[in-house]
């Protein structure tokens, strides 16, 4: 990754916190714009695999 691509994470970041809630990310939102981030980097990017991932991933971190 180049630093252009970490600034577009940084920006999805950004544009996902709350501005009701400077400290809250809305998940749904900052996945969202990841997902967009990756997509122009790599147009094969597969997006619902991505997202089935994260659920994997909090489920075993939950323990469920």
């Amino acid at each position: 990754m180049t630093r252009k691509d970490y600034e577009k994470i940084a920006n999805a970041i950004a544009e996902s916190i709350s501005s009701d809630n400077h400290t809250t990310i809305k998940t749904s939102k900052l996945i969202s714009k990841l997902e967009r981030v990756f997509i122009e980097d790599n147009s094969n990017f597969d997006a619902t695999r991505f997202m089935d991932r994260i659920v994997d991933l909090y489920h075993e971190k939950e323990g469920k």
